[in-house]
């Protein structure tokens, strides 16, 4: 299953969220419309290790971004688990992904993030792994593409008019990150040894030239000026994407600490 998705929909009310037992969930977050009065609030949401983490970013936008971020995974895997987002404990497995240390259903999940968007993605079926990457000028990313991408990527890339090229090497990008994700292989493994189909076209999975049949991958457009990507390993999963603005998100927090 191959798809281009974008955002139309705004989650509301305060229904419990239902267990994508046969789908991956993708949320997208803007880190820049939290409401000044609720700062304080994220940070009694998350963990003595991750405000450890935030404290060492040098610049106080990136680490309000990286509060901002972490809150609001926790309180979407709240709400689909019923629970409080200062109680959900994170472990890492032995190649560093977090994940749940007791979830309901194994819930699976990944978290990306670049400029003003966070992407979560959630799915109980199997490990999923997600990216958003900010378009921007990168002078040298022929070069980049050159010496991590599959030699097919780099032709189909360079195939395209001058002015098209940026953006696709962004869309390949994004596509090999979701699923070294979904791996949880991290740098082990390597971007070139795998295909992600034409940039401009639907994206397709290839290991050694062969067609991986038992893969989901979309594109996904959270906003104009991002790219982004999910893959999960199993076939003909659906993706259902929503946009999770800051009062819906905080709403059971509150309610919580009531």
């Amino acid at each position: 299953m191959t798809t281009l998705l974008y955002w139309p929909a705004v989650a509301q009310g305060n229904t419990p969220l239902t267990l994508p037992t046969d789908r991956v969930d993708c949320w997208a977050v803007s880190l820049t419309t939290l409401p000044a009065d609720e700062e304080g609030m994220l940070h009694t949401l998350l963990s003595a290790n991750e405000l450890e983490c935030a404290e060492r970013f040098r610049f106080e936008r990136l680490r309000a971004r990286y509060i901002s971020r972490h809150a609001a995974l926790r309180l979407l895997i709240a709400r689909y688990l019923q629970a409080s987002p200062a109680s959900l404990l994170f472990v890492p497995e032995t190649n560093g992904r977090p994940i749940l240390a007791n979830p309901a259903g194994r819930l699976h999940f990944n978290l990306s993030h670049s400029g003003d968007v966070a992407l979560v993605a959630v799915s109980c079926i199997a490990p999923v792994g997600v990216d958003v990457e900010e378009v921007r000028n990168i002078t040298d990313f022929a070069e980049i593409a050159r010496h991590h991408f599959a030699l097919t990527e780099v032709e189909d890339i360079f195939r395209l008019a001058v002015e098209k090229r940026l953006f696709a090497f962004f869309v390949t990008w994004t596509r090999k990150e979701a699923v070294v994700k979904a791996l949880g292989a991290g740098l082990s493994f390597p971007l070139d040894a795998f295909s992600t189909g034409r940039p401009d076209g639907s994206p397709l999975l290839r290991l050694g030239g062969t067609p991986c049949t038992d893969w989901t991958m979309a594109d996904l457009v959270p906003s104009g000026g991002h790219t982004a990507s999910v893959a999960i390993s199993h076939p003909n999963v659906s993706v259902r994407c929503q946009r999770a603005e800051w009062s819906w998100l905080l709403d059971r927090a509150h309610r919580s600490s009531a």
